[in-house]
């Protein structure tokens, strides 16, 4: 039997730790542990985990043992948000260990990633499309949040302020706009308007996590998956990932979405979209060099987060 790592590094890519004939006799493994069918096996190429598909039935995904509150996290917001969603959400069938690595077991999810059918959308879907992801994140922030140890909010926000300049330099963000992202910030004392606001957040609402149901007719929001970064949170947190990853420079799209959210017509506005930029940047996975590149800024241009906001967050009509 294949032997797990125990120490794996920070920055390591887990499927390439084994080979995926070793990974698949792992999952092999844990199919057989839970009496499941796994004669047929397909790796999925997304994400940092080691995830395989078991026919058309079920998936295991397979994590480093340090990244155990994520396995933990995933299983519980999807037994919270089970038939509470207009779209299909996988089941947690199972939780396990082997040799030392978390793992869940989840229902399969028909559909499409809405990564792969986005570039050949025309304008008219991508507003429905847009709309719909509105109207699916209002009712995931009324569903109400798992229990689970997560950080104090006000605390989080603090942390994420303190550490925004190293967190962008890491990513590789350019000097000059770090020293002005600085100067918006000290702009914006309130990212939160209702800091004791809490509804349970997925935190990564990107083009991999969303499916859809494709035809030549139309193309509407059916899956959703990967909860195992939700959090208890503001409800603003979760637009983020929306815009760097959908959305992009298309802010129309944005007021799409936040109109079937629920925002009313006086809330979009510049300072509105201001200060969401602001929160974008304080997301613990946020990138400002793929922000710029979202807005089809060239990192090497003067600094301009008036022109980052038009681009990315123009909520005025």
């Amino acid at each position: 039997m294949t032997a797990l790592p125990k120490s794996v590094a920070q920055d390591a890519s887990l499927r390439e730790l084994l080979t995926p004939a070793a990974w698949a006799e792992v999952v092999r493994s844990i199919a057989a542990r839970h009496h499941l069918d796994a004669s047929v096996l397909a790796p999925c190429a997304r994400g940092s985990d080691v995830v395989y598909r078991l026919g058309q039935t079920a998936v295991v995904k397979l994590t480093a043992p340090r990244w155990a509150g994520q396995i933990r996290t995933e299983a519980s917001f999807l037994r919270a948000v089970a038939s509470k969603l207009s779209v299909t959400t996988p089941a947690a069938l199972a939780t396990g260990d082997f040799d030392g690595w978390p793992y869940v077991i989840t229902s399969y999810v028909q559909g499409e990633h809405l990564a792969d059918v986005w570039p050949g959308l025309s304008r008219a879907a991508r507003l429905r499309i847009a709309e719909q992801l509105g109207a699916v994140m209002a009712e995931l922030h009324r569903v109400p949040a798992p229990e689970l140890e997560q950080p104090d909010w006000p605390k989080f926000v603090r942390t994420q302020r303190d550490g925004v300049v190293a967190h962008q330099r890491r990513r590789g963000a350019p000097e000059p706009w770090l020293s002005a992202m600085q100067a918006l910030l000290e702009q914006l004392p309130t990212l939160y308007s209702d800091p004791a606001e809490s509804v349970s957040l997925h935190t990564e609402l990107l083009d991999a996590h969303v499916f859809v149901d494709s035809n030549d007719d139309s193309c509407n929001v059916s899956g959703l998956i990967d909860f195992a970064d939700g959090m208890r949170g503001h409800a603003d947190y979760d637009v983020a990932a929306l815009v760097e990853f959908i959305f992009r420079s298309d802010a129309g799209l944005l007021r799409a979405c936040l109109r079937s959210y629920g925002w009313p017509a006086e809330r979009m506005n510049a300072d509105e979209g201001t200060r969401l930029l602001g929160c974008s940047l304080l997301h613990r996975f946020s990138s400002l060099p793929r922000m710029l590149a979202a807005a089809g800024i060239p990192p090497e241009q003067p600094p301009d987060f008036a022109l980052l906001r038009k681009r990315l967050y123009a909520l005025e009509a």
